[in-house]
């Protein structure tokens, strides 16, 4: 059994993956809690980590399915003084939440395929390292009017655009490129991807025409990276 050391935290992260992924596997090691997951779409792809120092207790391998949608139901309802332990048999999982009072939910462990993305993300050839107020503003206004946003990458900044039915939205970011290049994404899930980042966060988005939109941010010891395929230019 462990216990996970910040709840607040370990629920953002939660409702975060929950929004894209229905099913998933848990791997439990060394080094931490670990899930890997592609979206049912097969459009977004995401990693996440949760530190073996965010955690207290045994950590022995393992790995199992579990319905996130279900477990981020439950962990929605908490504070952030209760407390969350999980401990797993061959056949099933207990999530054990202590606070006002103790209970205990068990979930049946399910039998999940998983694939991994082998991608370099060192090789891009467009970072932006802009603060996580102004992305998640450029990426709340872009939602409001159209389904998409375009980039249009130059050597010196990138001109963001969203053009649709309710209008249209324009801004620029100051970066540096080695490529120009213009590609396409969807707004609704960049939104969602850093939906729940505190306005301090660092949030790390790498562009490539080749690739998928690579974005990582970190809330404490929890690790999200999302890899978002691109969409028709």
């Amino acid at each position: 059994m462990f216990k996970i050391k910040n709840t607040e935290q370990f629920k953002k992260s939660f409702e975060q993956i929950a929004i894209f992924i229905d099913e998933c596997n848990i791997h439990i090691n060394d080094d931490g809690l670990t899930i890997k997951a592609f979206d049912s779409a097969q459009m977004l792809y995401i990693e996440y980590n949760l530190s073996a120092e965010g955690l207290d207790g045994d950590l022995d391998s393992n790995v199992f399915g579990i319905n996130i949608s279900e477990m981020n139901k439950i962990l929605g309802k908490l504070s952030q003084d209760d407390i969350i332990s999980m401990d797993f048999t061959q056949y099933e999982l207990q999530l054990i939440i202590e606070g006002e009072y103790k209970r205990v939910y068990t979930f049946p462990l399910k039998e999940l395929e998983e694939k991994d993305l082998e991608i370099n993300v060192n090789d891009y050839p467009v970072l932006i390292d802009e603060k996580a107020t102004i992305q998640k503003d450029i990426f709340s206004s872009s939602k409001v009017v159209a389904d998409s946003v375009l980039f249009d990458c130059k050597k010196d900044k990138i001109v963001l655009s969203a053009d649709g039915l309710y209008g249209r939205y324009n801004t620029e970011i100051a970066t540096k490129s080695s490529q120009e290049f213009q590609t396409k994404f969807s707004s609704t899930h960049l939104y969602n991807m850093i939906k729940n980042v505190d306005s301090n966060a660092k949030i790390i988005i790498k562009l490539s025409p080749q690739q998928p939109l690579y974005l990582s941010y970190q809330l404490g010891n929890n690790t999200l990276k999302y890899f978002l395929a691109h969409m028709f230019v």
